[in-house]
């Protein structure tokens, strides 16, 4: 059992949104509407993508608003660091065959990611969990979700497939994967992206479906013409359905 230590801690009862847990050895940032105080709601787990952080996707989801505007909180957990001196604050997850540093180690984030929703559950703050990732965090929010699925009942997976050929039985698992048909890093139909950093050769977007399918899960596919980035991402769904990409994932997770 990982070790949970506050390490900086800003009291809800003053409206300060924001506490910093450190878990194992890594940091946790959870964002809490002044609104919530210190009871149960849901939990919205938001995975970084690969070579990013906790703090970056924090600012580039810029899901805080939506999480005021739904009453819900947000943990925003970091992976494991890279050793690339042109991504000195970079880390990516284990999601079984990627990536990277966290997977060449073996790294257990499932155990580590279930891990912090039990002890944001222990303090009572949980009523449910749910998850969103992006590319590597989208990977490692299924990978979750199929090793374990008593942590998350709904998933927005964005950039990212299923990595795993198998699941266990899912009870109440609906899944959302939000893939741009023009990604170049992680191809919708599979392959290795021309653009992608890892060069791994990514299983179709279909096989995601049809395994999550199979387990039991409730699985849609939205496309958009967009490449891999959020920003991209964004920008197709406020021209092609008037909602910006943190509205969707908070709009997803909370029906």
């Amino acid at each position: 059992m990982m070790r949970l230590l506050v390490i900086v801690f800003m009291f809800f009862s003053l409206g300060v949104q924001a506490e910093t847990l450190s878990i194992g050895s890594r940091d946790v940032i959870v964002y809490t509407p002044k609104s919530l105080g210190n009871t149960p709601a849901p939990l919205v787990m938001a995975l970084h993508g690969g070579l990013g952080n906790a703090r970056q996707f924090r600012f580039s989801l810029s899901l805080n608003a939506q999480a005021d505007r739904y009453g819900f909180r947000v943990v925003y957990p970091q992976g494991t660091r890279v050793n690339l001196a042109w991504a000195p604050n970079g880390r990516v997850w284990n999601a079984g065959s990627c990536c990277g540093t966290a997977m060449r180690q073996n790294v257990d984030d499932v155990a580590f990611l279930k891990n912090v929703v039990r002890a944001l559950e222990r303090q009572g703050l949980v009523s449910k969990a749910t998850a969103v990732g992006h590319s590597n965090g989208a990977m490692m929010a299924l990978r979750v979700a199929c090793g374990a699925p008593d942590v998350f009942d709904r998933v927005v997976a964005i950039a990212g497939p299923l990595l795993l050929k198998s699941c266990k039985r899912q009870k109440d698992l609906s899944v959302v994967h939000l893939h741009g048909t023009r990604d170049r890093n992680v191809p919708i139909s599979g392959g290795v992206g021309p653009e992608g950093v890892s060069q791994f050769n990514f299983p179709p977007l279909q096989q995601s479906v049809e395994v999550l399918g199979a387990a039991g899960a409730v699985v849609t596919i939205e496309t958009l013409t967009a490449t891999h980035f959020l920003g991209s991402i964004n920008r197709a769904l406020r021209t092609a359905r008037s909602v910006s990409l943190p509205e969707y994932v908070a709009q997803k997770l909370t029906q």
